[in-house]
């Protein structure tokens, strides 16, 4: 006997143990029948045609419903937490919409709730109130970055600060600390820059949050001589030299400032961050990515690991349509790369925030132009007149 009604499909997540996934729920109901899930997901992962229950009754998987869903159960199969039963992780708030889309009815965790509700208009979380402890006047964009790495920290979201270069993501990053301070569970947060840039972490948190208690680790062996801090800073370079030490401890807060020195996955150092155990990660980069969308998944999958799970399947997915135009067969290329762009956008969008000079030119101060005149001394004079004259006989042959 045929199944010939439409399928009615019920979706719920609940907390599951491990509070960085939930447990999804399944439901499709047919002319009042309940459809057991696991041979179902069977049938639609095989690509089967028809599926019998065990009384005889058939019915057919072709239904544009039960197409959605497989399409669904290829992009969320691929996470290995599916080997003890369906889950979702907290970092795929679009996926979840997918699903409540489709689905006649919805139930979600009261968590999952909280952040999908308020991560759908990113411009728009809740407000944090900067403390007074923080010596400087943040403009207003810089408020939002504040407010917006606090909520996701909040809920266990990482994510991308991707502001343009200047426009102080440092300085933001530890306002949200000092917001902060007393959520952090005894585990002091862990900064991670070049070299370079250590000196710069010293001199802004020194000025503008003296009251963080922040301790430099500029050697191997360092860590162990850290006493009580509510910041850590060190390079990457001590960070790979010394990675074990590191993994062992227990951070609140993981900063990962120039985050472009962690893209490439298949660099020691890009293990060795990942294998940090922290409550939430965020990077730093004004160029997420600059040569390829691989460089993007590669910070995602330390910041909102389980956002896209398989690198494979990105590759498959996002980077083959959209930066090499590879479409499935009878299929309109551009719509499909649209299509495709779209899709990332969307999933990406909660968890980066980017803004560049232009978009935030009305809360910048006016430029100051200061021209400096230097007189070369005699020894420059002597090498500049030494150097043009070499130039003039290359170009005069």
């Amino acid at each position: 006997r045929e199944l010939s009604g439409d399928p009615r499909i019920r979706i719920s997540t609940v907390d599951s143990t491990d509070p960085d996934w939930f447990d999804l729920g399944v439901q499709v109901t047919i002319d009042g029948r309940r459809i057991p899930f696991t041979p179902l997901f069977t049938a639609l992962a095989l690509r089967r045609s028809k599926m019998m229950l065990a009384d005889g009754a058939y019915f057919s998987l072709r239904h544009p419903a039960l197409d959605r869903l497989r399409d669904l159960i290829d992009e969320a199969v691929e996470m290995s937490e599916w080997e003890t039963g369906p889950k979702i992780s907290r970092y795929q708030l679009a996926l979840w919409s997918d699903f409540e889309d489709l689905a006649d009815e919805s139930e979600a965790a009261v968590s999952w709730r909280a952040a999908a509700h308020a991560l759908q208009d990113v411009e728009r979380v809740p407000e944090t109130i900067v403390p007074d402890s923080v010596r400087a006047t943040l403009r207003p964009y810089q408020k939002h970055g504040v407010s917006w790495l606090c909520f996701l920290a909040d809920h266990r979201l990482g994510g991308i600060l991707a502001d343009d270069m200047g426009l102080g993501k440092t300085l933001q990053v530890l306002a949200a600390l000092a917001a902060r301070r007393d959520d952090a569970g005894g585990h002091p947060a862990l900064v991670i820059a070049p070299t370079s840039v250590i000196g710069t972490w010293q001199e802004e948190s020194a000025a503008f949050v003296p009251d963080l208690r922040v301790a430099v680790v500029s050697s191997t062996g360092g860590l162990a001589a850290v006493g009580e801090a509510d910041v850590v800073v060190t390079s990457y370079a001590v960070l790979r030299l010394d990675e074990t030490a590191f993994a062992e401890r227990e951070w609140g807060w993981l900063i990962l400032d120039e985050a472009q020195f962690v893209k490439n996955p298949a660099t020691r150092i890009h293990r060795a961050v990942a294998a940090l155990r922290a409550e939430v990660r965020f990077a730093l980069s004004g160029t997420p990515f600059e040569n390829s969308l691989i460089e993007l998944h590669a910070l995602l999958s330390i910041t909102s690991p389980g956002l896209f799970p398989s690198a494979r399947r990105f590759r498959d997915e996002y980077v083959g349509p959209i930066e090499k135009g590879k479409v499935p067969d009878n299929v309109e290329g551009g719509a499909y790369r649209r299509a495709r762009l779209e899709k990332l956008r969307r999933r990406v969008r909660p968890l980066m925030l980017r803004r560049t000079k232009a978009q935030v030119a009305a809360d910048l101060p006016p430029r100051q132009e200061q021209v400096l005149h230097v007189e070369l001394s005699d020894a420059h004079r002597a090498m500049y007149d030494i150097a043009l004259q070499r130039e003039r006989q290359k170009i005069l042959g």
